[in-house]
């Protein structure tokens, strides 16, 4: 069963970043913000990704849904899982909204923003939060 738990939760995780993308870049375009566009859009990303997958694990936790409660090693997993559903979710929704496939380098941004967003993510939800409760 923890075959199934860690790419399921990639797979959330990855949904959530991508999300956390998308709508800081509305944010940012809402705003008055004139300035430090790549700051202020990261900055909101990894605040909406981690309050996105906190949200989501405090649903499972309350609902009592076991099957897709990570432990261990399985976080290390999750965390390269979730960059390879990023990149099959990036390519081909890419592919299917533009018509031709992705640059290398818009790959690499978004593995960029993952490596450090996702770490901080899981650090804050399963270390700090879920161990008080």
């Amino acid at each position: 069963m923890q075959k199934i738990k860690i790419p399921f939760n990639a797979l959330i995780l990855a949904l959530i970043n991508l999300g956390a993308i998308f709508l800081s870049l509305e944010i940012f375009q809402v705003s008055n913000f004139t300035n430090n566009m790549a700051f202020i859009v990261a900055i909101i990303a990894v605040v909406i990704s981690i309050l996105g997958y906190w949200i989501y694990r405090f649903i499972v936790k309350s609902f009592n849904v076991h099957f897709v409660t990570v432990k261990g090693i399985g976080f290390v997993y999750l965390y390269i899982f979730a960059m390879l559903w990023m990149l099959v979710i990036f390519t081909l929704g890419f592919y299917l909204i533009q018509g031709y496939w992705p640059a290398f380098d818009n790959i690499l941004m978004i593995w960029a923003f993952q490596l450090p967003t996702n770490f901080i993510t899981l650090f804050v939800v399963y270390e700090i939060i879920h161990k008080k409760s």
